[in-house]
């Protein structure tokens, strides 16, 4: 959600400072998440592809609020499509999955 904020440029300071956070990778839902599976599917390929397409989600972000890079927009949305993609690959390998 806050990506489309990003790109539409409708963040609010509070959210900018989130996503510039240190930790904001371990922070949002899905890095929660992540962390809270981590001990049971650390091992599986899948499962890394995912943590692992998440934290460049996480990277082009940053690179999108300070504008380092002109392809930035672009670059967001092929690592969203990405974060997508692991995670159905990841889902749908998973011997079982923990609930939240």
């Amino acid at each position: 959600m806050r990506a489309r904020k990003l790109l539409s440029h409708t963040l609010d300071d509070a959210e900018m400072q989130e996503l510039l956070h240190p930790q904001a990778t371990q922070r949002c839902d899905l890095g929660r998440w992540l962390a809270s599976q981590t001990e049971l599917y650390a091992e599986q390929p899948q499962f890394q592809r995912l943590v692992q397409a998440h934290a460049q989600f996480h990277q082009s972000m940053s690179a999108a609020i300070a504008r380092t890079d002109v392809d930035v927009d672009m670059q967001l949305s092929q690592c969203s499509d990405e974060v997508h993609a692991a995670f159905w690959d990841w889902l749908l390998h998973a011997p079982q999955v923990e609930p939240v």
